[in-house]
């Protein structure tokens, strides 16, 4: 059975609003105190906005049904707007449910899991809301991925949506690759060789394919996977980010707003499934790699890395670091010297400007706050006190930003006077039919002369890339060849799958449950929860 996806890497026409080629650097040079003007009282105290902006909800966990059959899955969580082969946008939406916490989950009470769960045990997950661009309103949604455990945040990449779990039980603590064009539950597939750990997010530089990734624990670490070949995206070295002024440096503390620090990463060298699983930062530190207090959201813009510790800081409330990937540098960009302020981000997008938009978890009312590019710090938006605000992401164009409210179960889309950039964004600034129907499985093999996709020197004609209605991938001011990198990059993350289709079965079936296990998980579904010995964030 191969996993090739030729619609999954359509001309590398998978492409969503934050991973931006090569925009450049764009900051408005007026200095704003406040970008939206003050923060206007929803009438339903689901969400305030500012005058001019309203929202609508696309979803509600628990009660709404998916175009599948099964129930919309609670705590959603991470999010990304990508776009599907045939132009339309999907959501890809994490679902936080802890292991046996099959009321949260996407089965009715009595259902078993599909063949295709993970875990039988594990109710967790990712789910697809298809939206209109013209819209925004929902068109369908599905499930995509389940039986993973704290599917907390992830990232987009030209491969599709890497889903996080944040949770190192048996067999988990993986990234799972999502498939954006999916309308029914797939197969599984882990990234074995990112590591397992408590991992909260990811962010891809599309320029080389290297995958930046965050981790939820008090004594963090920063990593990320350079691969071998943009042909190979997930076969590489792992390595952790270490400050080259002193052994395990405390990011949390002892850092000023615009201190610039210079970085190295160091190379880690553990089995890709160890046990037990929350080796990973030990093995960092023990090298030298600086250490983060509950680093979250991870977002990828413009050559830069955006990095939210949720905890670090003066007074434990939060920090926001940048990570210049050109010069080795990461620089302290807003720390929170008052909850009123900023009360710890956690997931993060930028805008196509250079605007941070951070949602908070913090302990009482959490906001969408903006940080501008004159380090002013403004208020977006406001739920009413009984949310975790998470999953913030822009549509391609700029148009709508969406979110998810957890603990409501609310998935909503934001529309109004959004600043959106002059240049064309999204579908119409793509390549052409005729440049897709160029990049084939050759422009891959051009990249590493040793690309070998059916064992013999020669490339696999059958993983050919077809044309597209026009990408996305491509911005003014783009690198010339950077469409064709990352065609290559996705025919090669297929054959890769498809190479590697037998590792995955093995790490799913060879360590699955017994039937009594998950019989009496299964039992547990709408009755009890079942304690999750692995909490995520402290």
């Amino acid at each position: 059975m191969a996993i090739v996806r030729r619609e999954f890497i359509k001309g590398g026409a998978i492409i969503t609003a934050g991973v931006s080629l090569a925009l450049s650097r764009v900051f408005r040079s007026r200095v704003r105190a406040d970008i939206y003007g003050p923060l206007q009282a929803d009438p339903a105290g689901i969400l305030d906005l500012p005058e001019g902006f309203s929202y609508r909800i696309l979803e509600t966990a628990l009660t709404d049904r998916m175009s599948d059959g099964y129930r919309v899955p609670g705590r959603p969580d991470g999010m990304a707007c990508m776009v599907t082969s045939d132009g339309n946008w999907a959501l890809m939406r994490n679902h936080e449910i802890s292991l046996g916490d099959f009321a949260n989950g996407p089965f009715d009470f009595g259902v078993s899991p599909p063949d295709e769960s993970y875990h039988a045990a594990a109710p967790g997950g990712v789910t697809r809301l298809v939206v209109d661009p013209a819209t925004g309103e929902r068109i369908s949604s599905n499930l995509v991925l389940v039986g993973t455990v704290r599917n907390c945040a992830g990232g987009p990449s030209p491969w599709g949506w890497m889903s996080c779990e944040e949770n190192v039980s048996r067999r988990h603590g993986y990234v799972f690759l999502c498939d954006p064009n999916a309308e029914t539950v797939q197969m599984p597939e882990p990234i074995p060789s990112f590591g397992r750990c408590y991992r909260e997010a990811v962010a891809v530089d599309p320029r080389d394919a290297v995958t930046y990734m965050t981790e939820d624990r008090s004594d963090s670490c920063v990593y990320r996977f350079v691969p071998t070949s943009m042909a190979r995206p997930f076969e590489g070295q792992l390595q952790a980010m270490r400050v080259t002024s002193g052994e395990r440096f405390n990011l949390a503390s002892g850092v000023s707003v615009g201190d610039r620090l210079s970085i190295d990463w160091v190379d880690i060298n553990i089995p890709e499934s160890p046990e037990p699983g929350d080796i990973l930062r030990d093995t960092a530190q023990a090298l030298g790699a600086a250490v983060l207090r509950r680093g979250e959201g991870i977002w990828f813009h413009d050559g830069s890395v955006y990095i939210c510790s949720t905890t670090g800081g003066p007074i434990s409330r939060g920090q926001v670091f940048r990570i210049d990937v050109d010069t080795d540098e990461i620089v302290l960009l807003t720390q929170s010297t008052n909850a009123d302020r900023l009360d710890m981000p956690d997931n993060i997008t930028v805008a196509w400007n250079g605007d941070v938009y951070m949602s908070e978890d913090g302990g009482g009312i959490n906001l969408v706050r903006v940080l501008t590019a004159d380090g002013e710090v403004c208020d977006f938006a406001r739920e009413s006190g009984i949310s975790e605000i998470c999953g913030i992401c822009f549509s391609p164009d700029h148009r709508f930003l969406f979110m998810n409210l957890q603990e409501q179960g609310l998935t909503v889309v934001v529309s109004g006077p959004f600043e959106r950039p002059e240049m064309p964004i999204g579908p119409d600034a793509g390549l052409t039919d005729a440049a897709v129907a160029d990049a084939s499985i050759n422009d891959a093999a051009a990249l590493d002369g040793s690309l070998m996709l059916d064992g013999s020197g020669a490339a696999d004609a059958s993983v050919a890339v077809p044309a597209a209605d026009g990408c996305g991938c491509s911005v003014p001011g783009a690198p010339a060849d950077n469409d064709a990198l990352l065609v290559a990059a996705g025919v090669g993350a297929a054959a890769y799958l498809t190479s590697r289709g037998s590792r995955s079965a093995s790490l799913r079936d060879d360590d699955r449950p017994s039937e009594n296990e998950s019989e009496s998980s299964l039992q547990q579904h709408k009755e009890t929860q079942l304690e999750d010995p692995n909490t995520g964030g402290d």
